[in-house]
C-alpha cells in the first residue's frame, strides 16, 4: 500500500530537520512535468506500473527519450510529518495541491479497478480533477499492465463501457476526515463548479482514452480477423 511506503521510506527522519535521510537522489531532482493523482489504498508498485506504462506510451507518441519526465507525488512532495501530526490547516493543503497542479499543468490519474476506480471515490482526487478543470490543465489516465489487460478483455463486451460510465458519481466520494470533504465542496461551490461538471470532464477523458487505446490495437493488428474484432469494439463504443 502507498501508506506502507510512507511508514518505511518517506518518514524516516533526521531529528534535526525532519527531512528524509536519503540524500542520494538529489542529482535526479528536477521540476515536475506531471502531477500524479492516485488513491492511498493502491498498492505502491501498481501505481508505479501504471505510470511506467503511461510514460512509455507518451514517449512512443512523441519520439522523445523520456529522460526528462519528473512527477509530483504527494507522498514525497508534501512533508508527511505535517500530515501525520496534523500540523497544517486545511487551507494549507488546498493551496499545496492547487498551486502545484496549476504550475505543472498536466495531471495523470491512476485508475484501478477500471470498472469502478477507487480514485473517483476519494474527494481529494475529485478536488484534483476540479483544479484541472478550472485551470484547463491536461488530464490523462494511467492503468497498470494487469488492469489494462482486464480492461481490454472486458471492453469487448458491448455493455461493459456503459456500465463503467454509470459508476462515475463524484458527488458520492468520501474523505478520511469528514471536514475535508465539506471544505472541498465549499471551495467548488464558491467557484460555481458542480460535481456534474467534474463528472462530464471525467466522462470525456475516459471516452477519449478508451477510443485512443482501441485505435492503437486496430493500428497494430496484423491479422484481418483481429483488426475486424477491434473495429467491432470501436463501433460498440460509438
Amino acid at each position: 500500500m502507498v501508506d506502507h511506503i510512507l511508514a518505511t521510506t518517506a518518514n524516516p527522519i533526521n531529528n534535526e530537520d525532519e527531512e528524509g535521510t536519503d540524500k542520494t537522489t538529489c542529482p535526479y531532482v528536477q521540476p515536475a512535468s506531471w502531477f500524479v493523482s492516485h488513491a492511498w489504498s493502491y498498492v505502491f508498485l501498481d501505481v508505479i506500473d501504471a505510470l511506467d506504462g503511461f510514460f512509455a506510451e507518451q514517449v512512443n507518441d512523441s519520439d522523445s527519450s523520456g529522460d526528462n519526465v519528473a512527477v509530483w507525488f504527494c507522498l514525497f512532495n508534501n512533508n508527511q510529518h505535517d500530515v501525520t501530526d496534523k500540523l497544517r490547516r486545511f487551507d494549507y493543503w488546498v493551496d499545496s495541491f492547487q498551486s502545484a497542479l496549476t504550475a505543472i499543468g498536466q495531471v495523470v490519474m491512476v485508475l484501478s479497478p477500471w470498472q469502478n476506480p477507487t480514485t473517483l471515490t476519494r474527494t481529494w482526487c475529485v478536488f484534483e480533477i476540479y483544479v484541472a478543470y478550472t485551470t484547463h490543465a491536461r488530464f490523462e489516465i494511467a492503468m497498470g499492465h494487469a488492469q489494462k489487460q482486464v480492461f481490454l478483455q472486458d471492453i469487448q463486451d458491448d455493455h461493459s463501457f456503459e456500465a463503467m460510465l454509470g459508476t462515475i458519481k463524484s458527488e458520492a466520494s468520501q474523505t478520511a476526515v469528514a471536514s475535508d470533504r465539506d471544505n472541498i465542496i465549499g471551495t467548488m461551490t464558491d467557484a460555481n463548479v458542480s460535481f456534474a461538471d467534474l463528472d462530464r470532464m471525467v466522462l470525456e477523458v475516459l471516452s477519449d482514452w478508451i477510443v485512443h487505446t482501441v485505435q492503437r490495437h486496430i493500428d497494430r493488428a496484423v491479422e484481418a480477423v483481429e483488426k475486424a474484432q477491434w473495429l467491432d469494439v470501436m463501433a460498440g463504443i460509438w
